[in-house]
């Protein structure tokens, strides 16, 4: 059963144009406007096979001749075979540029960005008008970092000089959707008045796309599933994540089984940063519609 007016079980004949129409076939090609589909189809084959032809000859000839770099080449005559150049293991992972910038403790990150960006003042306490005292700051960073890394707050109260039962006060009363969101969103105002911002920008356009990232659970909630294809027999989630340039905007987490495009209107909608994409990619699984104003751009590799 298909339901015509439903995106995700609508039938494929939905998505065609009527039988009228297509009667004049030539003037629905060249409405659309592509050259290619009104020029005959042996025609249109054989350019395509001519011309992968010289792209065989091409790739071949720079493999003779030892341009191409990535391929090693070793025997001769019928005993010549070729195959892929691998990196050794003593090349370095990262680029030897990294490797000049002095490394920092995550104690010291986090406090150089609390102080450019303020964003320690967006964790207020969830009774707000009746807390009589100040929130410790290192308390939450603390808490921050166990929870960001898993690694937990009976495992940060055990290489810490802080108590667990102080830091589980402090994450009940002060870590929620609402600061956590306040406090991203500060960080990204901040990141977005730097000059290396609009380095990223395409076409002088902020450009935005979105992906999810599978992660396994060991909590069951409402959006845990079963997905054989990346958690064998354990259970995850979908952490669906909207970037803008290079930085994060919005994020949703959702079941693996549910399709991301019916949330892409939901992440750009509910951005509350002041980032506002002018671009977004998606692939073409895509078929939400968008807010006024912004241009989707669809993409098919």
């Amino acid at each position: 059963m298909c339901l015509s007016r439903s995106n995700e079980f609508r039938g494929f004949e939905d998505d065609l144009i009527n039988n009228a129409s297509w009667q004049d076939k030539d003037a629905v090609l060249r409405e659309i406007g592509a050259p290619i589909l009104l020029a005959p189809i042996k025609e249109t084959l054989t350019a395509f096979h001519e011309t992968l032809e010289a792209r065989f000859k091409a790739v071949n000839q720079r493999i003779d001749d030892g341009l191409n770099k990535h391929i090693k080449i070793t025997g001769a005559a019928e005993k010549r075979r070729w195959t892929l150049a691998y990196p050794s293991a003593e090349e370095p992972v990262n680029n030897p540029f990294y490797s000049q910038l002095p490394g920092i403790a995550i104690a010291d990150l986090l406090w150089f960005v609390a102080e450019n960006t303020g964003f320690l003042g967006a964790f207020s306490h969830v009774l707000d008008r009746y807390v009589k005292h100040e929130p410790d700051p290192r308390e939450i960073l603390a808490c921050i970092v166990a929870m960001g890394t898993n690694m937990g707050l009976w495992k940060m109260a055990e290489v810490s000089s802080l108590g667990h039962p102080s830091m589980a006060t402090m994450a009940r009363n002060y870590l929620r959707l609402e600061t956590v969101r306040a406090a991203d969103d500060a960080i990204t105002n901040t990141t977005a008045k730097l000059p290396a911002f609009h380095l990223y920008d395409i076409q002088d356009k902020v450009h935005s796309r979105r992906d999810g990232q599978r992660l396994e659970t060991q909590i069951n909630t409402i959006n845990v599933r079963h997905s054989p294809e990346y958690f064998g027999l354990q259970k995850g989630v979908s952490a669906y994540t909207l970037v803008a340039n290079h930085v994060p905007i919005n994020a949703k987490i959702i079941g693996t089984h549910e399709h991301e495009s019916h949330y892409v209107f939901d992440l750009l909608y509910n951005n509350t940063s002041d980032i506002k994409p002018e671009r977004h990619s998606t692939d073409t699984g895509n078929i939400s519609q968008s807010p006024p104003g912004l241009i989707v751009l669809r993409r098919t590799t």
